[in-house]
């Protein structure tokens, strides 16, 4: 009975760690890809200022 419970558990627990390995890599590739727009901003402004 026991180790039916913690089969259930960790089944659970890969499941949800999956989610939020997968939330994360979202919320990570979002901050690139708005971190690489403001820095290609800034550059572009910079180049503007110095050419």
């Amino acid at each position: 009975m026991s180790t039916q419970k913690y089969e259930i558990n960790s089944y659970e627990d890969e499941k949800n760690s999956r989610f939020s390995i997968r939330t994360v890599e979202k919320h990570i590739e979002l901050a690139l890809r708005t971190f690489k727009e403001q820095l290609g901003g800034f550059f572009t402004l910079l180049m503007g200022v110095l050419f």
